[in-house]
């Protein structure tokens, strides 16, 4: 195990270095994926080619990222006569909000309040998570009224 000398390698950027967030890449790159998809899934639906668009649906990242009302959107028009005029509005919304989260601006700046995290629990939150003493006997406490208050099931 390696340990830092002097607390050099405590996690923290000195010299003015910002921090790189990777997560704005990745989501780039996953965005460019689902779109990529999503035109794959179009072409397919407008060919009224029901085995391209479970291709595409059973792509890994359709599954985990397409809305479920998506999926069944795109195989019922898939299934349509080509004479049908269905048009595939969730497909088509979902790439619009897709493109548009695209085109927003990223925000980099950094905040250095967003990582300090007091984790020290304090009195008043440990008192407030004593649970209340109980008013009933426990389960295991002989019955008051000698078993008389027992249902009778008419067998006898």
């Amino acid at each position: 195990m390696v340990s830092p000398l002097n607390g050099d390698d405590d996690g923290r950027s000195y010299g003015g270095t910002p921090a790189v967030d990777f997560a704005q890449y990745r989501a780039r790159r996953v965005r460019a994926r689902l779109l990529d998809l999503l035109d794959a899934l179009i072409v397919a639906m407008e060919r009224r080619d029901p085995q391209a668009v479970i291709a595409v649906l059973d792509d890994e990242e359709a599954e985990r990222w397409f809305p479920s009302g998506l999926r069944e959107e795109a195989l019922v028009i898939a299934r349509l006569p080509s004479t049908a005029l269905r048009a595939p509005m969730r497909v088509y919304r979902y790439c619009h909000q897709l493109r548009q989260l695209g085109e927003e601006a990223i925000e980099l700046t950094h905040d250095p309040r967003q990582l300090s995290l007091d984790l020290l629990p304090t009195a008043k939150l440990l008192a407030a998570n004593r649970f209340p003493e109980s008013t009933t006997p426990p389960p295991d406490a002989p019955r008051s009224d000698d078993g008389r208050g027992r249902r009778r099931s008419g067998s006898r």
